[in-house]
């Protein structure tokens, strides 16, 4: 149990680097796809004098015509900076940005839990053999619910809150830490912010999503302990066949 326990604990600390590089892969690609597939409509200005102080801002679109006001503050020597304005990101470009950022944090999950469960399966088969220890198939399962827990509880706490005790609870204490399935959970929970908001149905969904690392790792640890080399296999087929 302490050895289920230990290396469930360090799977929840990869869980952890998984969700810091999937926020920082959501939002580059969400950059990049704005840039792509976005165009800039206007600016608001701030205006400031020599001492840096705000002294008057406004809003421009480019629909308007030329900006006259910029050009009458700059040319009493005034210092202005622009915010800009750019479409929303919807259609095509909404569904890459959504698909693509899943995708590789769905690929970067996937990869941290099969490196550490198929070599765990791997080694526990070794040991099985020559009778050093008790099989046990489902200890990768065992391994990825320890690693799940503190999501466990914090959906307990959205469901709690959402049933009355603080409504307007943000969802994003679930999501926050779960952002390997952010555009999943974004799907589940549309435009609701709240927990206090969600259906039944929505609550149904979020639960299931936190079986993804438990089934994930019961895959990984299964293939390592029956000693098949699934990415080892892919690799050599794709090697092979550029020869």
């Amino acid at each position: 149990m302490n050895y289920i326990f230990k290396n469930g604990l360090f799977l929840f600390f990869r869980i952890i680097i998984v969700s810091i590089m999937s926020i920082i892969v959501t939002v580059s690609i969400s950059v990049l796809a704005t840039a792509a597939f976005t165009k800039t409509t206007g600016y608001k200005a701030f205006v400031y004098d020599d001492n840096n102080k705000l002294i008057d801002e406004y809003t421009y679109n480019y629909s308007d015509g030329d900006d006259k006001q910029i050009e009458e503050f700059e040319s009493e020597g005034y210092k202005v900076n622009k915010s800009y304005f750019r479409t929303e990101l919807k259609g095509k470009g909404y569904i890459i940005n959504q698909t693509a950022s899943q995708a590789i944090s769905v690929i970067f999950l996937f990869v941290f839990i099969y490196n550490m469960l198929f070599k765990l399966g791997n080694s526990d088969l070794n040991l099985v053999r020559t009778g050093h220890k008790t099989e046990d198939k489902l200890k990768g399962f065992k391994i990825g619910i320890i690693a799940v827990i503190p999501a466990f509880v914090l959906f307990l706490i959205i469901l709690i809150c959402g049933l009355g005790v603080k409504p307007d609870m943000p969802i994003a204490l679930f999501t926050l830490p779960n952002f390997y399935v952010y555009q999943i959970l974004r799907c589940i929970s549309g435009n609701v912010a709240n927990a206090g908001d969600l259906n039944i149905l929505q609550y149904i969904l979020m639960f299931i999503s936190v079986f993804i690392i438990p089934l994930i790792s019961h895959l990984s640890y299964t293939l390592g302990y029956r000693d098949i080399f699934v990415i080892e296999k892919i690799i050599y087929k794709n090697n092979k066949g550029k020869r």
